[in-house]
C-alpha cells in the first residue's frame, strides 16, 4: 500500500500563483476557473495544489507545507533566478519572498505571493537537532545565547523579521559578561535582518560595534559554523578581517 499526501493551499490570484510558481520551475498540469479557481503546479514528482479564496489577505495566510529534495543548494540557487526574473530581484520581505541561505544550511524557506509558506528540507538532514531552531529556552543558555535562539526562531519559524530584530536590539543593549563570539554572532544576525528590514543606519550601528571585536582565526571559524546566515553577509564578515 503506498499513500501519497498533496497540499492544497488558499491563494489570492490564481492566474498570479501559476505564473509565480512557473517562475520556478514548476510546470502548470491542471487548471480551472469553473465551478471555482482551482490549479496545479509539479516539479520533479511533487505537486502543491491552489484553491482561490476570496477576501484573504497575505499577511493572515498561515497555510504552509513541506518539501524535501535532494539538493537543496540547487534547487535554492534556481529559485533565486526565478525570483529574478519574475520581479527583478531576491526578495527577502513581502510577498513573495524567499529565505536567506548559506552553504551548508540545510532548510530555506519561500513564501509565495498569497502568503503560503513552502518549507525546503534537505533529505536526510539533521537539523531538527540544531539548537539555534529547537532549544531556546535550555536552562544552560546565556541571556544573549538565548536572544539569538529566539531571533532565528522569529525570523525562519514564525516569519516575523521585525520581532526577531527587536529581541536581538534589547539584548545588543544589556550585554553583560557575554562571550566575543556570541556577540558577534549577534551583530552579524543584527546586520542581516537590518538589510531585510531596510534599516540602514541600524546597519552601521551594529557593522561599528562589529569591527571593535577582536577574534582569532578559531573563533572566526566558531562564528560562521554556528550562524545561519546568508553568504552575502559571512563574506563581510571574512573581508573584516582583512
Amino acid at each position: 500500500m503506498q499513500w501519497t499526501t498533496v497540499p492544497i493551499l488558499p491563494c489570492v490570484s490564481l492566474d498570479e500563483t501559476m505564473r509565480f510558481w512557473k517562475a520556478l520551475g514548476f510546470e502548470q498540469t491542471y487548471y480551472q476557473q469553473r465551478p471555482y479557481p482551482y490549479g496545479v503546479v509539479e516539479r520533479d514528482g511533487g505537486g502543491i495544489h491552489f484553491i482561490a479564496i476570496k477576501g484573504i489577505e497575505p499577511e493572515a495566510v498561515y497555510s504552509s507545507c513541506i518539501i524535501v529534495v535532494t539538493d537543496l543548494q540547487h534547487v535554492h540557487d534556481e529559485f533565486s533566478e526565478g525570483f529574478r526574473q519574475y520581479m527583478g530581484k531576491v526578495a527577502q520581505r513581502g510577498f513573495p519572498r524567499i529565505s536567506r541561505m548559506r552553504t551548508g544550511q540545510t532548510r530555506f524557506t519561500l513564501t509565495d505571493p498569497s502568503g503560503n509558506t513552502v518549507i525546503f528540507v534537505k533529505a536526510d538532514s539533521q537539523d531538527q537537532d540544531d539548537e539555534t531552531y529547537h532549544q531556546p529556552e535550555r536552562d544552560d543558555l546565556t541571556r544573549l545565547q538565548r536572544a539569538i535562539a529566539n531571533a532565528i526562531r522569529f525570523r525562519d519559524y514564525k516569519r516575523d523579521d521585525v520581532a526577531a530584530a527587536k529581541v536581538l536590539e534589547v539584548a545588543l543593549k544589556r550585554i553583560t559578561d557575554e562571550s566575543t563570539i556570541d556577540i558577534a554572532r549577534a551583530l552579524l544576525l543584527g546586520i542581516e535582518l537590518a538589510d531585510i528590514l531596510e534599516e540602514p543606519s541600524q546597519r552601521q550601528t551594529y557593522l561599528a560595534q562589529l569591527k571593535t571585536i577582536d577574534l582569532t582565526s578559531e573563533e572566526k571559524n566558531i562564528v560562521k559554523h554556528k550562524l545561519i546566515i546568508g553568504d552575502e553577509i559571512i563574506e563581510l564578515f571574512d573581508n573584516l578581517a582583512k
